[in-house]
């Protein structure tokens, strides 16, 4: 939790990486890939999708297809399991907004201090 934030004068900018930092994704994520695997015969474990946060979805899907199906997976599979995984995304819950960051973004909006752009609507004030 953020507690004190000083914001250099010369600081003109500031990218957030929405998913997992803005919001808090990771349940959506967790499930959508349970069942995207489940879809292919893979049983995979809601643990294994947090022990791989941060990794490609590809490189998700081929870690595992070796664990699990103890074969690599092919590209029809990958793409395969993740349209479906996009697909199961759209329709998942809207996620929360992460703790503290309401008040990082509204730190960031204050008047001469940086831009904010954001690539999607957001529901932050």
């Amino acid at each position: 939790m953020i507690h004190h934030t000083i914001i250099p004068d010369t600081l003109k900018a500031v990218f957030f990486d929405m998913d997992g930092v803005l919001y808090d994704s990771m349940t959506n994520h967790a499930q959508t890939w349970v069942e995207s695997f489940q879809a292919a015969g893979i049983s995979f474990p809601a643990y294994d999708a947090y022990l791989n946060e941060g990794r490609t979805g590809p490189s998700t899907i081929e870690v595992a297809f070796e664990k699990y199906a103890h074969r690599p997976a092919t590209e029809a599979d990958i793409q395969k399991i993740y349209d479906h995984k996009t697909e199961l995304m759209q329709s998942a819950p809207t996620p929360g907004i992460m703790p503290g960051m309401q008040n990082v973004v509204q730190q960031t909006m204050q008047p001469d201090s940086v831009s904010l752009w954001s690539p999607v609507p957001s529901s932050l004030p």
